[in-house]
C-alpha cells in the first residue's frame, strides 16, 4: 500500500475517534456561555477558535483525500498495471475522507 494511502487513512481514522470527543466539548462550552455570563466572555472565543481549528483540519483532510485520489488516477492511467491494488482502490471507494 502506498505510504501517502495509508497515513491518510490513519488520519481519517484518529479524525474519526476526535469527533465525538469534540462535539462533547462544544456541547459543554454552549451549556457554560448559556449559564454564566461570568464565564461567557471566556469560553465563547475559545470556542470559536477550536471551531475554526476543527473546520481547517477536516477540510485539510478533504483536499488531501481529493489530491491523492487525482495522483491515483493519473498514475493509475500512465501505468495500469504497476499500481493496480486491491487495498488501494479500496481507500478509493470506502476509505476516503466524507
Amino acid at each position: 500500500m502506498c505510504v501517502c494511502v495509508y497515513v491518510l487513512q490513519t488520519l481519517q481514522a484518529e479524525h474519526d475517534l476526535l469527533v465525538s470527543k469534540v462535539d462533547a466539548v462544544r456541547d459543554t462550552a454552549m451549556e457554560v456561555i448559556a449559564h454564566s455570563t461570568r464565564y461567557s466572555k471566556t469560553v465563547e472565543p475559545q470556542l470559536t477558535l477550536l471551531n475554526q481549528r476543527w473546520q481547517e483540519v477536516t477540510n485539510r483532510l478533504k483536499v488531501s483525500a481529493s489530491s491523492a485520489n487525482a495522483l491515483f488516477l493519473c498514475l493509475y492511467a500512465a501505468y495500469p498495471s504497476l499500481l493496480f491494488s486491491s487495498s488501494v482502490l479500496y481507500f478509493l471507494v470506502v476509505g476516503s475522507v466524507r
